[in-house]
């Protein structure tokens, strides 16, 4: 009585986000079962979905972030060569690039959580 349970524990079990490994829930005569099984592929969906979905939304922010990043960094850096600071600008300029470095930090980690993701990190 219980092995379509079991059967469908065994394939819920093997699935992962991200893999193409959407599971095959058998067919069963006990209602209850049946129920089980269709709200399984419902959440396998969504979830499957979800993660790609993720997954896509790191991987644009982390590209599109990069672009101004690498602007504000080049701009900050012509502007403290180029003028005379006095002690209030390079405070404020100092906090500037201290800000930047910081977002860089988490445009890498997105860059990095993105390849990852997508397999293409090697060690």
């Amino acid at each position: 009585m219980w092995e379509p349970f079991k059967i469908t524990l065994a394939a819920i079990s093997r699935f992962r986000p991200g893999e193409k490994n959407i599971p095959e829930f058998e067919k069963t005569n006990i209602q209850e079962f049946t129920a089980l099984n269709d709200t399984l592929k419902i959440m396998v969906s969504r979830i499957s979905t979800d993660f790609e979905r993720q997954k896509k939304f790191i991987d644009n922010v982390s590209h599109e972030l990069q672009t101004p990043v690498s602007v504000l960094s080049t701009q900050i850096e012509l502007l403290i060569q180029e003028i005379q600071l006095n002690e209030h600008s390079a405070k404020i300029i100092g906090v500037m690039d201290s800000t930047l470095h910081k977002m860089k930090r988490v445009n890498h980690a997105l860059l990095l959580l993105s390849k990852i993701e997508n397999n293409q990190f090697f060690r």
